[in-house]
This record gives structure tokens, sequence and C-alpha cells, in this order.
């Protein structure tokens, strides 16, 4: 069985080689259709052996079926330039191929996409339909938010699994805004000529609502039209409930994520929580839902309730990551936010029931977030019982918590820089480590270490109460260049 895959590229030097490196060696072919590029991308394309196309720009599924069209593979899979696939990524997806190439029930595999930001943590969670096979019935739609659409069928049937890919496109919030104001204006003109009552209409309008959220990041006004647009949705869902196919999608749950967020943040507490209580009625093991029901038990002060809240978030998100017949119908908004939930709402908490909770979370999921609450938890009732766990779990998971707890247990300095180097080179921007490391460094005057680990803890986490240790380091050094770049990237 022969395998495409298939980039759309325009002005793409920076992220293209990272793209073609992870891939390469892996399809039969890769085709690239560039739409206009004036840098490097066509000829970083050819060296790395892809068949280069040419196309006028037209819309996202315009240049996804010319793709297609240049293909000559049994199955296509379409990549932009800003993803990178894993080797485990691929074996999975061949695994998947292996199961489904005889069965003509399935046409497409979802990908899900680990979206990153600038730092390479994760900021949230989407999928689609990215992978096809290579037939005259199967189109890409869409001008934005293109997606593909069996003409003979109706819709595209996948398998209950799914593949992982990284996506760097949103790291950098500027790009974030661009991006988000593109995609409106296009969004925008393509719903005008749609029938207000039909499934197209919805997708669109929830695409739209989408890039508002985006944009409300940089311009709060946003935020009322994101309400007035998901009430809209939901008249027009319930208006065609009987006929959508919507119903149990991720437009339909996710917009009630969207509004009651909007709600939240203008302060419209008790409509928020109504939106919150209707999704969860529809849809009561939707993680993002659940995590705006803690905050809104938080707002109330029922701290344990919040805190049990908090918890199913975090239980729930680590177990679909691992069903992946559940993943597909699964996107986050918050997943970004575990780290910060366990250390400001578990690390300080005694509570028992909270334990027995965690722990059958844990042995549910094996999850390391998991895992890090039900240590915490443990260790705040019983430190002899935590460090046990700690030793267990730190041979489990690469976590970087694990390795700045474990270090925590010993006196020696040197012994906890030996753990955290180990850490270290698991988890390089680890805003953690580096904070830690950097700390020790200083404590024993090796100012050179001291200076690289401080400085890439300021970068990661912005934290400017590390600048004081920074410049006693840069005198001490005589780093003159260094203090004006760091001063320099301080002020911006």
């Amino acid at each position: 069985m022969k395998i495409s895959a298939c980039i759309i590229a325009k002005n793409e030097e920076n992220n293209l080689p990272r793209l073609l490196e992870s891939i390469k060696g892996k399809f039969d072919e890769i085709i690239l259709v560039d739409t206009g590029s004036t840098d490097r991308t066509v000829e970083i394309a050819k060296e790395y052996g892809c068949k280069v196309f040419e196309k006028e720009w037209e819309g996202f599924a315009d240049a996804r079926n010319y793709a297609v069209s240049k293909a000559s593979g049994d199955w296509i899979w379409h990549f932009d330039a800003d993803f990178e696939l894993e080797n485990e990524e691929f074996e999975r997806f061949k695994n998947i191929l292996a199961l489904i190439k005889n069965d003509e029930t399935f046409d497409g595999i979802s990908v899900t996409y680990k979206n990153l930001n600038e730092n390479g943590e994760l900021k949230s969670i989407s999928s689609t339909v990215h992978i096809h096979k290579n037939s005259k019935d199967i189109k890409w739609i869409g001008k934005v938010h293109e997606r593909i659409h069996n003409n003979k069928k109706k819709q595209v049937v996948t398998p209950p699994y799914t593949v992982f890919v990284k996506h760097y496109g949103y790291a950098i919030a500027s790009v974030q805004k661009d991006k988000a104001k593109r995609n409106l204006d296009l969004l925008l003109d393509e719903i005008k000529d749609l029938n207000k009552y039909s499934d197209e209409y919805l997708i669109k309008l929830f695409y739209i609502i989408q890039s508002y959220l985006a944009l409300s990041t940089f311009e709060k006004e946003h935020l009322k039209k994101i309400i007035d647009l998901s009430k809209e949705f939901f008249e027009i869902y319930e208006t065609i409930k009987e006929k959508t196919s919507l119903k149990d999608s991720i437009f339909h749950k996710h917009t009630f994520v969207y509004l009651s967020t909007a709600l939240l943040k203008l302060g419209k507490v008790e409509e928020s929580k109504k939106y919150v209580k209707k999704g969860l009625k529809e849809y009561p093991e939707y993680p993002d839902l659940i995590y705006l029901k803690g905050l809104l038990l938080e707002k109330e002060e029922k701290k344990e309730d919040s805190l049990k809240e908090f918890l199913k978030f975090i239980y729930l998100s680590e177990k679909l990551s691992k069903e992946t017949a559940k993943f597909s119908a699964f996107v986050s908004d918050y997943v970004s936010e575990i780290d910060s939930l366990i250390l400001n709402k578990f690390i300080n908490v005694y509570d028992k029931s909270l334990i027995e909770i965690s722990k059958n979370f844990w042995k549910e999921t094996k999850g390391e977030r998991i895992a890090l609450v039900y240590y915490f938890l443990t260790k705040n009732l019983d430190n002899n019982k935590g460090f046990s766990l700690l030793k267990k779990f730190i041979k489990m998971y690469d976590k970087d918590l694990f390795f700045v707890e474990y270090a925590n247990y010993f006196e020696n300095n040197e012994e906890k820089i030996k753990i955290l180097q180990k850490g270290y080179d698991k988890n390089p921007h680890s805003k953690f480590i580096n904070k830690y490391l950097g700390d020790l460094y200083f404590k024993n005057q090796n100012y050179e270490k001291a200076f690289k680990h401080l400085k890439k803890y300021l970068e990661l986490s912005k934290d400017s109460s590390v600048i004081p240790t920074l410049k006693e380091i840069i005198e001490k050094l005589g780093y003159k260049q260094e203090a004006e770049q760091l001063l320099t990237k301080i002020q911006n």
C-alpha cells in the first residue's frame, strides 16, 4: 500500500525543515504545494526530495485538493509546515492502517494535535481528520478550517483510534492573533451564503466563535460577541436537533465551554453556571466543563467540592489521552492548566478522602499528573509514605516535578544537583528544574552554570524576581554583552 504525504505551504522556511526531518523516509512520496512563497520554502522542499508544485491561493480546501490531485498514494496524510511527526506516532499510524486497510467502512483516520506554546509545553488539544483514502468521492471543503467530505457517504467514517502530532503554529502570541484575524475574515465571508438552519452554518459559526475567543485574549470586547454567537448556535441547534448530525460532536460540546468561559470572564457567574450545568447534563464527562465547574465552585468558596472537580478534570484528561477511541471527540483549552492546578490547589491540601480518590484514579489511568497529585496528597499526611511513592514514580515517569521533589529529600547540594541534572537531561525546558539548578549552582558559587539555568528560567517563566540574582552573577562574571542582552529582553 502506497502512502503519500501532502503539504501546503507559503513562506515556511523556518518551520519546514523540522517537519521534513520528522517525515523523511516514512512516506512513498512527499507532495508540497507552494502558494506563493518569496523565501527559501521551495528550495528547502526540493533539498528534501519533495515533489513541488505551485498553485495560486484560493483557500485551504482548494490547495489541499490540488495536492491530492498530484498524489499517487492509496492513502494520503496531510501536513502543515508547522507540524512535527514523532516516530512512535508513525508506527501507531501503520498499526491502525493494518487494522482497517481491508475494511471498506473506513475512509479516514483522525489526527489529534498537541498545540504547543513557545516553551514547547502543551497549550491545548484539538483533532481533525487529516488522513484519508485517495478516492474521487473524498474532497476538501472550506476556505479555512477546511475538512474532508465524502460526496457519496455524506461523511467520512473513521475508526476509533487516533494519531498524535505536534503543532507549533500558535506558539507565538502575535502569530495566533494574525491567524485568528485571517480566519475570521474568511469565515465571515463564507457564512454569508449558507443556509442558517444547516450543519454547515453551525460549523462555520463555531469556528467564528473560536476566532473571537482567540482575539479576546488581546481585546476583551470580543467576549460579548462570543456570548451572542454562542447563544445563536444553541438556538439554531435546538431548531434542527432532530435532523442535525452535530449531536455529540465537538462543535456542540465545546460551544458550552466557549460560552461559559466568556460569561465567567465578564463576571456573569450565575449565567456561566447555568450553561456549565446544561453542558454537563448532556456530556457529564467532558473535561473542560468539569474544569469550569471547579472554578465556579471555588468562587462560591466550596473548596472541597472544587478540588474534587479539579481532580476529576485531571483524571479525565489523562484517561481520554490514553483511550484513543474517545480522543477524537475531545478537545481542550484547559489541559495546559493542569500543572498550575496541581501546584496551586493540591500542594498544601490535607484530606484523606482526596488521597483515596486520587489513588483510584491513578490505578485506572497510570497517568503521571494524577500520580503527582496522589504523591502530594499522601506526602502532606505521611512524609514516609510520600517518599515511598515518589521513589516508585520517579522510575516510571520523566515528569520534571518528580525530580524537583526527589531532590528536596536530600540535604547535600551535590546530591540534589546530581538528581536535578538527570531531570534536566529529560526536561531541558522545565522552568522548575532550571530555577532549582540555578539556585543550587549559585550557592555553590558555580556562576557560569547558575547564569545558564537562571537565564533560561527567566526566558521560560518571565518571572522578574530572578533578575537581581542574575545581575549579581553578571557582575561577578563580567558579562557586559550578556548584561545588555538581558536588559533588552527584560524591557521587551
